[in-house]
């Protein structure tokens, strides 16, 4: 979404054909599959049926690279578990793009280190760590030695791939708010940390009370547990404060943007023309957040590139967006401030009641 701030006479000409801008930044999940079991997250128990073949993902990239993919962020699920993950982030490589990844880390041994390393495009690898102590982190990914796994993942980008940034995402949770504070106390310090609240979608999860099928039932109420109170919220808001002193002498800069909002957002999203998301099975959405079938831009299992991008599902989904009413968007926090930056200073969109100017 950088081409959006560096190129505006080129974003307002877009804005106004509905169509995408220069160079895209993806999001792409080649696998569902997880081998954490976050008590906060359920995609591992998603459906893992009608995922692409590697040949496809290549045409995908290929294509996509001759329509100006500048950057891939590969997550999941665990992304390194799709069996043709290096072979995939090497022909992106090849093509000139970026390339980022997320992680929890489990997987980042001497091997796929020493392939990754190799890589001119990557940019920067992000490490899932919810906790500085081993034992609340691994309790709450579900997943016994993970911390350890991580940490020493990431001393060996340290040693093999210093070029690469490296990123902490910490999911504050109930389980994880009472170690805030110790994050930079991490065996390994990451160039970048970023903090941010459990999202938990509390709908979804109360029209699984009850189920037993897959042990769905158990597990959203369990999830639902891991929601900050108001008073949780406030106290980690302190502790961070704190922490930002901190990270601030030891050289760590510190993300907490998505911790500043409480009031819903209701102006223009602009993402999508720059920045979608790519499901295992080719399905295409506008962000992270909106994945309902009702929104989904198509499908390039069975659809090209070209086509997608030029759809009249792609238009449709930039008209929902202006503005964005969709519940989701309600309480969106990741594309907030970009979107509130674009909309009044790059269109001239007048701030809405209920948005920080």
């Amino acid at each position: 979404m950088r081409r959006i701030r560096e190129h505006p006479e080129e974003f307002r000409q877009a804005y106004r054909e509905l169509r995408p801008i220069g160079a895209l930044e993806l999001e792409v999940r080649l696998d569902w599959r997880c081998n954490a079991k976050c008590k906060f997250c359920g995609v591992w128990k998603y459906d893992r049926a009608g995922m692409l073949p590697v040949e496809r993902w290549r045409e995908i990239f290929t294509d996509l690279a001759a329509a100006g993919l500048a950057h891939v962020l590969f997550t999941g699920g665990e992304p390194m578990l799709y069996p043709d993950f290096l072979d995939i982030i090497q022909h992106v490589d090849g093509l000139g793009v970026g390339t980022a990844i997320i992680t929890n880390g489990s997987m980042l041994d001497e091997t796929r280190v020493a392939r990754l390393a190799t890589l001119t495009g990557l940019r920067q690898i992000t490490v899932s760590l919810d906790s500085a102590d081993p034992v609340v982190h691994d309790e709450v990914r579900k997943m016994r030695g993970l911390f350890q796994r991580a940490t020493r993942g990431m001393a060996l980008l340290r040693l093999r791939a210093p070029h690469v940034r490296l990123v902490v995402n910490t999911v504050v949770s109930a389980s994880t708010a009472h170690t805030v504070r110790d994050l930079l106390t991490l065996p390994v310090l990451p160039d970048h940390l970023r903090v941010f609240p459990v999202g938990l979608d509390m709908r979804w999860l109360r029209s699984l009370s009850g189920r037993e099928d897959n042990d769905w039932g158990p597990w959203a109420e369990e999830a639902k547990g891991e929601k900050l109170s108001a008073d949780s919220l406030a106290d980690v808001r302190r502790a961070l404060a704190d922490l930002a002193e901190r990270a601030r002498a030891a050289g760590v800069t510190l993300e907490l943007d998505r911790l500043r909002h409480d009031g819903p957002f209701t102006g223009d999203c602009v993402v999508p023309m720059g920045h979608f998301v790519i499901q295992p099975d080719g399905d295409v959405y506008p962000c992270c957040h909106v994945q309902d079938r009702p929104n989904r831009i198509g499908s390039l299992a069975e659809t090209s590139v070209a086509d997608l991008l030029g759809g009249e599902g792609y238009q449709d989904t930039l008209r929902r967006l202006r503005p964005a009413r969709l519940p989701s968007c309600g309480a969106c926090s990741r594309y907030r401030d970009f979107n509130e930056a674009v909309g009044p200073v790059l269109l001239g969109i007048p701030v809405r009641p209920g948005e920080r100017a």
